[in-house]
């Protein structure tokens, strides 16, 4: 949790309700036992870019274009989200031996990606990447047991867009 909360961020708000339901969950010690960070790679050479951040293994590298000027949109891939999803027991068992070995109950899921906006080769040197030329995004799904049974988080999102700072927006109008 201190990681998260050091996070520096263009803008903070569309994290902030998941930061407190994360403080607010973790407060409890018996409802997260841990966290398997998650990141994905390619066993082909053929299939995507890898390189190197400040030495790590390589890691993939997805390239993304920003929907607007600070947000990506969907970093993550459904299939990635799908096992993150099983590992936490948020969804059903699968047929998929390795997702299966890593679910267990009280483990929550952190998908890690390494995003770049330039072209690989435009931002790669003997196989590694600039930790200025790559954002490290990730998705979190919190273990099924500390959400609780058959509940869902409640979102709200703005039926205005363009008043989106609004808490009230009079649709009648």
């Amino acid at each position: 949790m201190q990681v998260l909360g050091n996070l520096r961020w263009w803008n903070a708000t569309p994290f902030l309700p998941h930061l407190r339901f994360l403080r607010e969950i973790t407060k409890n010690p018996h409802l997260i036992d841990d966290w398997l960070l998650i990141t994905p790679h390619y066993q082909d050479a053929h299939r995507g870019t890898s390189a190197s951040v400040r030495g790590s293994i390589p890691l993939a590298l997805s390239k993304r274009t920003r929907r607007r000027v600070q947000i990506f949109g969907y970093i993550s891939d459904v299939k990635h989200r799908d096992a993150a999803r099983r590992i936490a027991r948020a969804i059903p068992p699968t047929s998929d031996p390795v997702t299966e070995e890593f679910s267990r109950e009280r483990r929550g899921a952190v998908l890690l990606y390494p995003v770049i906006e330039e072209e690989p080769s435009a931002v790669m040197r003997n196989g590694e990447v600039a930790p200025g030329h790559v954002a490290m995004v990730f998705s979190l799904v919190a273990p099924a047991s500390a959400v609780g049974a058959g509940r869902a988080p409640i979102t709200f999102s703005p039926i205005d867009k363009s008043r989106s700072d609004s808490p009230i927006v009079d649709t009648t109008a």
